[in-house]
């Protein structure tokens, strides 16, 4: 089993993470707010059309869940701010 998380925050005193299962597919929520944890495990599970960058301007659209694969939801994880107010601190570790 591998475990990728990484570090999230919504703003002040809502801190916590994102935990991803590459084997499984499951994602887990660690927030302080669960109206908010459910948002965000709505928003990686449920297909949608996500921008693959395969250019400097180019990219192609792939439509699925983000939880398909770990390329899949770094590439939600990079967008989530825009749609949900949702930051991720990518260079903070998650004990």
């Amino acid at each position: 089993m591998s475990i990728y998380k990484v570090a999230a925050h919504t703003g002040a005193d809502n801190n916590g993470y994102i935990q991803y299962d590459t084997e499984s597919k499951r994602v887990d929520v660690f927030l302080n707010d669960t109206e908010y944890n459910r948002r965000i495990y709505e928003y990686l599970t449920k297909p949608r059309a996500l921008k693959k960058f395969t250019g400097l301007s180019e990219y192609e659209v792939i439509t699925d869940a983000p939880n398909a694969s770990l390329e899949l939801l770094k590439i939600a994880l990079g967008k989530i701010w825009q749609d949900l107010g949702v930051h991720m601190d990518w260079s903070r570790p998650v004990e």
